[in-house]
C-alpha cells in the first residue's frame, strides 16, 4: 500500500517598512512666557500680564485660519532660596509653556519675529509637520509598500525553503510616525520692515511598519 504525501507547509513572520518624505507644510512651535526678578508680586503680576497678550495674540491668529491648536498652561511659580555664603537674595521666577501649531507658513516668520522681539518669550522648539489630509493621502501609499516588501520578502524565504505560495494570515501595524524636523529656534532679528525670524523648514518622514505573518505551502 502506498501512503499518500503532503507538502509540508510552514508559517513565515516578516517585516517590511516604507517611509515617505514630504515638505513639511506646517510648524508646532513650542514657547514659555515669564520673568524673573527679586520681589515675587511683579513677577507674577507681569508674567501674568503678558501671558494674556500672548494668549490674544494667538488666538486672533487662530481665527483668521492661520493656526490651531493653541495650549498654554497655568502659571507656575518658584522661588531661588538665599545663598548664605554668596549673600545672594531669594530670586522669584513665573512661568507660563505653550505650544501652537502654525499652518500658514508664509505668515509664520512674521509672527515668530514677533513674539521672539517681545520681552518675556522665549521660542524653543520648532516641531516640523504635515497636514492631516496630507497624512490621509500619503498614509496609505506607504502602508502598501510596506505589506509589498513584506510578502516580496515572504516569497524569497518560502522559495529559498523550497515552497512555493505564500498567504498573509494575520497583520500586525507598527504604527505610523510623523517626526517632523525637531529644530532649535534660531536666528532671530528685527528688519526694518518688522521682527523675522530666519526659519529653515525640515522634510517630514511619514513612516509605516507592518509585521506580516505568511502561510507557505
Amino acid at each position: 500500500m502506498i501512503s499518500p504525501t503532503y507538502a509540508v507547509g510552514m508559517r513565515i513572520t516578516v517585516t517590511g517598512t516604507s517611509s515617505v518624505t514630504l515638505p513639511a507644510e506646517c510648524v508646532r512651535v513650542n514657547f514659555t512666557v515669564g520673568f524673573a526678578g527679586d520681589d515675587r508680586e511683579p513677577v507674577v503680576a507681569d508674567t501674568a500680564t503678558l501671558v494674556g497678550r500672548v494668549r490674544s495674540r494667538l488666538e486672533e491668529a487662530v481665527g483668521a485660519g492661520s493656526a490651531r491648536e493653541l495650549r498654554i498652561s497655568g502659571l507656575r511659580t518658584s522661588t531661588t532660596p538665599v545663598d548664605a555664603r554668596a549673600r545672594t537674595a531669594p530670586r522669584f521666577s513665573a512661568e507660563a509653556r505653550g505650544s501652537v501649531v502654525l499652518v500658514n507658513l508664509d505668515a509664520m516668520a512674521a509672527l515668530l519675529g514677533e513674539l521672539a522681539s517681545t520681552a518675556g518669550v522665549n521660542i524653543t522648539w520648532l516641531d516640523w509637520r504635515l497636514l492631516d489630509a496630507t497624512v490621509a493621502e500619503a498614509q496609505p501609499r506607504a502602508l502598501a509598500d510596506a505589506f509589498a516588501q513584506a510578502r516580496q520578502r515572504a516569497e524569497w524565504i518560502a522559495r529559498a525553503a523550497g515552497l512555493g505560495t505564500v498567504e498573509a494570515v494575520s497583520v500586525q501595524d507598527g504604527g505610523g510616525i510623523q517626526p517632523g524636523g525637531r529644530q532649535m529656534a534660531r536666528s532671530f532679528s528685527a528688519a526694518e520692515s518688522g521682527p523675522s525670524i530666519d526659519l529653515d523648514p525640515d522634510d517630514v518622514d511619514l513612516t509605516a511598519s507592518l509585521t506580516v505573518e505568511f502561510d507557505a505551502s
